[in-house]
Parts: C-alpha cells; structure tokens; sequence
C-alpha cells in the first residue's frame, strides 16, 4: 500500500513538473513573440512617423512657396508660367520618343515574325508542289493495267498505300498552308497599325517640339523685359538681395525638414568628397565665387557653367531631391539632399526631370540646364551648401 502510494506520488510529481516546465516555456514562448511583435510595431510607427514629418516639410515648403509667389511681378510670374511649359513639353516630349522607340521595336519584331512565317510559307509551297508533280506522275501510269495482273498483287497494295499516304500529306499541308496565310495577313494588318501609330507619334513629336521652341523664345522674350525693366528702375542690388534672401529663407524651411527627419544619410561623408566630385554638366566656368563656409570642410563654391540650354544636369552625388520648382531669382530649381546637411542646389534650368521625394544616383539627369538666373547667357548655377549657409 505504501508502495503504491510512493508510485503515484511520483507520477504526481513528475506530471506537475512536465506541466510547469511546459508552461515556463510556452510563457517565454509568448514573451519572445511579444517582444518581436513590439519592435517590429516601434519600427513601423517610427517609419510612419518619419513619413509623416517629411509630408509635413514638404507641404510646409508648399505654403512658403504659394506665398512667395504672390510676391512676384507681372513680368516674374509670366517668366514662371513660361518655364513651367517649358517643363511639361520637354516631359511630354520625352514620353512621345519613349513611344516612338517602342513602337519601332515592336515594328521590328513584327517584321521579323513575318519573315519567318513567309520562309514557312515558301518551304510549304516547295513540299506542296512535289506532292503534286508525284500525284500527277502516278495518275498518269495505267493505274488499272497494274491493278488487275495478279503477279504484281503486292505491288498493287504498296501503290495504293503510298496513294493514300501523298494524298493525307497533301492535305495536311494544304491545310498549314492555309494557317500561315491567315497568320500571315494578321500580321500584315498588325504592321499596318504600328505604321500608322509611329506616324502619328512623329507628326505629335514634331508638334511638341515646335511648341518647345515657340515656350523658349516666350521665354527669352519675357527675361529680356523683366532685365530691362529692372535695369530702368536702378533696383539691381534692392532685386539681388531679395531675390537671395528668398532663397535663404527657402534653404532654412529645408534645413528645419532634413534635420527633423534625416532623409538621407550617405555611405561615404560628402565632406570626404572635397574635389572629387564630377561637375553637373560639362562647360567652361564664367564667373566662380568662392565663399567661406563656417566650420564646414568644403568651401562654399558658387560656379556659374556655360553650356548651350538643353544639355543634361546630372546629380553630383546619391541623395533625395528636396525641392523641384521655380523660384524667383533662381529660375527652375533642383535641390538635392545628401545627408550629413549638404545640399547641392542647380539653378537657371530649362526643364526638370525630378520631383520632390525622388531618391537620385551619381550622374543622374536630374534636369536640362537653360539660362544663367537673371541673364539670357546660356549655362547653369551651382552650389553646394552646408548647414544652409
């Protein structure tokens, strides 16, 4: 009896010790898939709410911007209007060649899927005359002579079996024939289509471009007017100051949005850079003015480039484009982020081909260069910033 008290005692035991550790682990279990459900959720509210402190920037540059365009003259906001088509037609311009290039090579392929099925077409035409010519030399033969002579009864058969078997294979190619005939005139009325669709696309290409041309000479017309009567009220320096003062006042709204939420912080530090970086577009330099920077290790370098309006404007570094607009003073405007608060900035533009949040790579066209800001000389400006200054 006291045997088999020990015994369930035991079973006892050893079954509320399985049960606890059981429990321990299904308890850490639950701990551990807690935890990592906590820090996943402290990432994604941490990236939300990145995300969201960006959205605010950029809409707080938006306001700043709509405010300070009501600031403008008649002739700036004529010279804004203008620069912004320009913009949309060097885009839709681009859109149009892309189609263009595809419908060429869609053209291409259909011509040569046509070539292929015409040397099908021509092979069948070959295997079905010879099927014909030997049809036509067997019905000549005295077919029933042979018949009926019983000493060529196995030859007989061979004969009417190998009929049988040129009149099956005529009609099998009779009929691939007849499938790559209709292959063959779908493809001709798919290639008639793309014909057309790259005519249209040519005569809309040579539209935008002439569009492109009439926006520039606006364009010209309209800086033109706005230096003279500029030049006619003895405000160069009063316009000068404001127009930088504007751009200050744009590079601190920025400056306050980068810090906040760190947009881009590159591999290697932008100040380790210092030389190394490859000019925004290829020109010889006008006028470079060299400022110091504060504590920065890179100077603060403003170069003005000569280059004819339209050559690509590449980024001169990874980074995020912060801003994408025209603003007075400084034309179509490009800033980019690299981290680290430097800001390379590519002024007097004719054409933008980023917007606000994309993220850029080394020698990424980021827009086609037109006239030096204020000036009908063709280039672009350029600078670098730190800390805003």
């Amino acid at each position: 009896m006291t045997l088999l008290k020990s015994v369930s005692w035991f079973c006892l035991t050893r079954q509320r010790n399985l049960f606890f550790f059981l429990a321990i682990s299904l308890g850490f279990s639950l701990i551990s898939e807690l935890a990592q459900s906590q820090v996943a959720g402290s990432k994604e509210q941490s990236l939300e709410l990145e995300l969201s402190q960006i959205q605010a920037g950029i809409k707080q540059i938006e306001t700043w911007l709509i405010d300070a365009n009501t600031k403008l003259s008649e002739e700036q906001l004529t010279l804004r209007e203008t620069e912004k088509s320009l913009t949309e037609t060097s885009l839709a311009i681009s859109i149009t060649e892309s189609k263009i290039e595809n419908t060429i090579n869609q053209l291409s392929m259909l011509q040569s899927e046509k070539n292929t099925i015409e040397k099908r077409q021509t092979l069948i035409e070959d295997n079905l005359e010879k099927i014909v010519l030997s049809s036509y030399l067997r019905r000549n033969t005295n077919f029933f002579e042979t018949l009926f002579q019983s000493s060529k009864a196995l030859s007989n058969k061979r004969f009417l079996h190998s009929a049988n078997l040129i009149a099956q294979m005529q009609k099998k190619i009779q009929g691939e024939y007849i499938e790559v005939k209709k292959e063959l005139d779908l493809l001709e009325v798919s290639l008639e289509k793309e014909k057309l669709k790259i005519t249209s696309q040519r005569i809309s290409l040579q539209e935008q471009e002439t569009r492109f041309r009439e926006n520039r000479l606006e364009k010209n017309q309209v800086l033109s007017e706005l230096i003279a009567s500029i030049s006619s009220q003895n405000t160069q320096l009063e316009v000068l100051e404001n127009n930088q003062q504007e751009l200050e006042d744009l590079l601190k709204q920025i400056q306050a949005i980068t810090k906040k939420s760190d947009i881009q912080t590159p591999l290697v530090n932008f100040s380790s850079l210092q030389g190394r970086l490859a000019a925004p577009l290829p020109g010889q330099i006008y006028n470079p003015s060299r400022k110091q920077n504060g504590g920065s290790t890179i100077a603060k370098v403003g170069i003005s480039i000569k280059a004819e309006a339209g050559t690509p404007v590449t980024a001169v570094y990874d980074g995020q484009v912060v801003f994408a607009d025209w603003l007075r003073g400084q034309g179509l405007l490009v800033i980019v982020d690299h981290g680290n608060e430097y800001l390379s900035l590519y002024s007097g533009n004719e054409a933008l081909a980023k917007q606000v949040g994309d993220m850029v790579l080394t020698g990424e066209v980021i827009a086609t260069s037109g006239f030096l800001p204020g000036t009908l000389l063709p280039g672009l400006y350029f600078e670098i910033r730190y800390q805003g200054e």
